[in-house]
């Protein structure tokens, strides 16, 4: 034990004033005590407000009594009764301190106090509350940016949360739940003619579920987050598989877009072919690729081709009930198609739809 600190004290040369200041330093510490005991009485009581102000009473006579360890014990409670009222930053800093004056009184080894090593592990404690905090609130307002579209900017202020998660709050679960959540910023990007964005979900999605295999039947937070994973897993290797069909669609709709319908049709002949053989004949997809090849041929005047084609689309849309808005879009055109008019004849439009 190193040397004790004494904050007070008198001349030897005068023993009545020495007498005098141990007798207040000795009232002090009595005071403090009596403070402490009461603090612990209300906090058993559940009331750990009060006692906070009980144990910060006695924290401040102990330090005017010079009582290091008793300081060092007190500051700790205080850590304790804020940690407990949800102010894990004041809490940490008590434990700090506490930390810091039993280090200055024990020198490191087997003769430290567990009040040491309690104060440390308090402190540690609070810190990875602290940086899980941070997360939380990065999460909710990344998620409220990814509603807004604001998708970069959420992906961001993920990767930016995630070092705060992985190396500060050493939570396995809430790390996996901000990777599922940085996945769908990835997800976003499933029409991009790069497509790049979609392996990078499915990698982040099975990091978080390797991230929390560990605790499946053990915590029910991670068993949900686990089938949310699962679930989510499942559905981005989906679309993956659809990738190289979204790259064609959109090529026929940048021919559509510039009325370049013959080589509209040749995009949507070739995306319905791949869909057939990739994704299967029933897929929704396929209704999506021969609406675009029955435009096309409507556009060309193939009134037939494009009856053929917008009928086999409502057959299989009719599948997917998700899907209404382009099951509107085909019955828009096939009812065109259907009137075997021409575009020129009466517009966008046909007769008596106004």
């Amino acid at each position: 034990m190193k040397t004790p600190f004494h904050s007070a004290g008198a001349s030897c040369e005068d023993p009545g004033a020495e007498r005098t200041v141990t007798s207040i330093l000795r009232q002090l510490t009595a005071e403090a005590r009596q403070w402490q005991i009461d603090a612990q009485r209300i906090m058993l009581a559940g009331d750990f407000a009060t006692a906070l102000g009980f144990f910060r009473n006695a924290l401040a006579k102990a330090q005017a009594a010079g009582e290091t360890e008793l300081e060092a014990e007190l500051h700790n409670s205080c850590g304790c009764m804020l940690s407990k009222i949800g102010n894990k930053v004041d809490a940490k800093m008590h434990y700090l301190s506490a930390v810091a004056i039993l280090e200055r009184i024990y020198e490191p080894g087997p003769n430290e106090p567990e009040l040491l090593f309690f104060s440390r592990h308090n402190a540690g404690e609070m810190q990875r509350e602290v940086h899980g905090q941070t997360v939380n609130k990065m999460l909710k307002e990344a998620s409220a940016l990814i509603k807004e579209g604001c998708i970069m900017q959420a992906r961001n202020m993920l990767e930016e949360a995630l070092p705060f998660a992985e190396h500060g709050a050493k939570d396995p679960i809430l790390e996996a739940e901000l990777l599922n959540q940085l996945a769908w910023t990835y997800a976003k990007e499933k029409k991009q003619p790069t497509g790049c964005g979609i392996p990078t979900g499915i990698s982040l999605l099975k990091r978080a579920l390797a991230l929390i295999a560990p605790f499946v039947e053990r915590n029910e937070t991670a068993d949900k987050l686990t089938h949310i994973l699962d679930k989510n897993l499942e559905h981005f290797q989906e679309v993956e598989r659809e990738r190289p069909v979204w790259l064609l669609l959109n090529e026929a709709d940048g021919f559509i877009s510039t009325n370049v319908h013959e080589h509209c049709e040749a995009a949507a002949s070739k995306a319905a072919a791949v869909y057939r053989k990739k994704l299967g004949a029933d897929h929704h997809l396929m209704a999506y690729a021969l609406n675009r090849l029955g435009y096309s041929q409507l556009m060309m005047h193939d009134f037939p081709g494009a009856r053929k084609s917008l009928r086999a689309a409502r057959v299989i849309i009719s599948k997917w009930p998700d899907h209404a808005q382009e099951a509107r879009v085909i019955g828009f055109c096939l009812a065109w198609a259907e009137a075997e008019r021409q575009q020129g004849d009466w517009g966008i439009l046909p007769p008596g739809w106004l």
